[in-house]
């Protein structure tokens, strides 16, 4: 289970962002996102521009504001690397 805090999260930032309602990227190197796996009715736009996997929809995608505080995070690494 993944966890921040010692306590279980129930969404977690994936690094997807659409800056001012732009297409959705990736936030660490600004490519296009060329997957998706929305919820319903998501991304609902507005004042939304994070992506998060979300409990509520079986960790299917949301929109979300980014400055909401307690978000779970996943990380990508390299093969290999500690």
């Amino acid at each position: 289970m993944i966890q921040k805090g010692g306590q279980p999260s129930t969404s977690y930032w994936m690094g997807a962002a659409n800056a001012k309602g732009g297409k959705w990227r990736w936030v660490n190197d600004s490519s296009k996102v060329q997957y998706s796996n929305w919820a319903s009715g998501q991304p609902s736009g507005g004042k939304y521009h994070c992506a998060q996997f979300w409990c509520k929809s079986n960790y299917k995608w949301d929109d979300t504001t980014c400055n909401r505080l307690g978000k779970g995070y996943i990380c990508e690494r390299t093969q290999g690397s500690n």
